[in-house]
């Protein structure tokens, strides 16, 4: 059996699909729980206990500084994260703490199965989908495919609206723009849906775009800074200076270094009061979806605060959140029109943040072309944990109606660029779908025999912005290497995305072993150094 987890940014939930008695139609569930949904967070209460998930959360509010959320957008991206545990700061791997997370979660895949399929951004680089990886191996997970959320989210719309009758084979081939606006990020996927031998489909991913900063978590915080605003002009006493300046820290801190800390100094009052806060912004944030107005309570300090719908609209307009958006949207669309030109027939809402009807307008308004193809996605807060699941279905080979089989292939979001002697070349392009047929390959000439080492740098860079993430760092020793000498270098993509290299002696053919030096990669030292702490940590939730 192989579940689906839903890893996301605020929340996380494991699905799996079940076939009737008959076993000839299947449906995939939510499993565990209330609702089957959990916060994403981890709360530390010693060296060897934890809670996690709501039980977490509750201890979070009352002491933020021993608590991590929003682990999610600091995997591959941050070195390690702080945690006061008894008042001493102690510092983490973000894979350490979300394996954490996962560990609490796999308890809802009864059964002997550790298999599992992993939602993931589409715009995770290969850092980030390192680092997932390595918190599910620590979790003691055996991680079958990474799955892009907004490909799952697809999944389960074209199955739900295929088995409730409101699609049928004849309205595809159909390419589908997946608008995915979850906690953390902004994932944009356009995925072609093909009809096979006119009876079942094959969803083909084209292209992936999208801001990786921009979630709904972003806006939360610009609420919860308006409100800041407003109760420091409205009160200008001790309280209120004290809690503009720690929250004013608090956000520098997530937007430049994506750390949720505090200064020192900062009174455990002051903490409280805005981690709260925050989470009634959070509240607030999904309640103006379906009504016009709400209250944000201030623990006590003032009454509460009426903040209508075309306030938050104010806030997104006034924070830059929908020139993002436009921004990100347009990229997309210019790099759809670079060298292929897709059309689009539909647009697909999905994740909590498009909730908002405001982001249906935005997209309306800046892009006209979306009028009348605009959906929203079948099962928003679920869809994504069941697309994994359908897809963990499909991979033990169990016919899922309409589609055919496991045949959903990704596509490579960033560019690959790599860099010897001072220049950078370009080696594969964006688009370009994995895992590959045979492998790519450069060749490194040895300029310098005296020289001790060759250094070849890969990096990824966003298409669009040209912003650029270092992924590997290569070092060739080569005392018996002399000038000519050639080294063929390999690179591989396997089905979740992650690179392998390898490097072989031109003339001879021989194996060239090489280090590898990789951002945000446990080495083997910390990985069993983990590995024995989580066996002795104990889940207290």
């Amino acid at each position: 059996m192989i579940f689906g987890i839903d890893l996301g940014t605020s929340k996380c939930a494991v699905s799996r699909y079940i076939l009737d008695p008959k076993g000839r139609e299947g449906e995939p569930i939510i499993v565990g729980g209330q609702d089957g949904f959990e916060p994403s967070i981890v709360y530390f209460l010693d060296k060897d206990e934890y809670y996690a998930g709501r039980k977490a959360w509750e201890s979070y509010l009352k002491e933020p500084d021993s608590g991590v959320e929003l682990i999610k957008v600091r995997l591959g991206r941050v070195e390690d994260i702080p945690v006061k545990i008894n008042g001493v700061e102690e510092r983490f791997k973000p894979q350490f703490i979300m394996s954490l997370m996962i560990k609490y979660m796999k308890n809802r895949m009864y059964g002997d199965s550790n298999r599992a399929i992993i939602t993931v951004p589409a715009y995770f680089d290969q850092n980030q989908r390192q680092a997932t990886l390595e918190a599910g191996e620590l979790a003691g997970l055996e991680i079958i495919q990474l799955i892009e959320e907004p490909s799952a989210a697809l999944l389960y719309h074209i199955f739900r609206s295929y088995k409730d009758g409101k699609l049928s084979l004849d309205e595809f081939p159909q390419n589908y723009l997946v608008f995915d606006f979850g906690g953390g990020t902004l994932d944009l996927s356009l995925v072609k849906v093909n009809v096979s031998g006119g009876r079942y489909i094959e969803p083909e991913v084209l292209l992936i775009g999208g801001d990786p900063d921009l979630g709904g978590n972003l806006i939360d915080f610009e609420i919860e800074k308006a409100i800041v605003r407003y109760i420091f002009n409205l009160k200008k006493d001790s309280f209120t200076q004290e809690v503009y300046h720690a929250f004013s820290e608090y956000y520098k801190n997530y937007m430049e270094e994506k750390q949720l800390t505090f200064k020192g100094t900062t009174s455990k009052r002051d903490r409280e009061f805005i981690t709260s806060l925050k989470q009634a912004c959070e509240e607030t944030k999904v309640k103006l979806s379906d009504q016009p107005h709400d209250f944000i309570a201030t623990g006590g300090y003032l009454k509460p605060i009426k903040i209508r719908r075309e306030d938050l609209q104010n806030i997104i307009n006034q924070s830059n959140i929908r020139k993002r958006i436009k921004d990100a949207v347009s990229n997309f669309l210019n790099a759809n029109n670079s060298d292929k030109r897709y059309s689009i027939d539909r647009v697909v809402l999905v994740g909590g943040a498009s909730r908002m009807p405001y982001i249906k307008t935005i997209l309306e308004d800046e892009f006209p072309a979306f009028r009348g193809k605009i959906e929203y996605v079948a099962e928003a807060r679920e869809c994504v944990a069941k697309g994994a699941a359908l897809l963990g279905a499909m991979e033990e080979g169990i016919k899922v109606p309409p589609f055919g089989g496991n045949s959903l292939k990704s596509v490579l979001a960033y560019d690959i660029y790599v860099e010897h002697e001072g220049e950078e070349k370009l080696f594969i392009s964006y688009g370009e779908r994995y895992p590959f047929a045979q492998p790519h390959t450069y060749t490194l000439r040895v300029e310098h025999s005296l020289k001790p080492y060759i250094s070849i740098k890969f990096k990824e860079k966003d298409f669009a912005t040209n912003k650029e993430a270092l992924i590997n760092d290569i070092q060739f020793y080569h005392p018996c290497f002399y000038t000519g000498d050639k080294i063929l270098l390999q690179l591989k993509i396997d089905e979740k995305g992650i690179y392998r290299f390898s490097a072989v002696h031109v003339d001879t053919n021989e194996k060239i072993n090489f280090e590898s030096e990789k951002l945000y990669v446990l080495s083997d030292q910390e990985r069993a150094m983990y590995q024995e702490y989580i066996q002795k940590m104990q889940d207290k939730s």
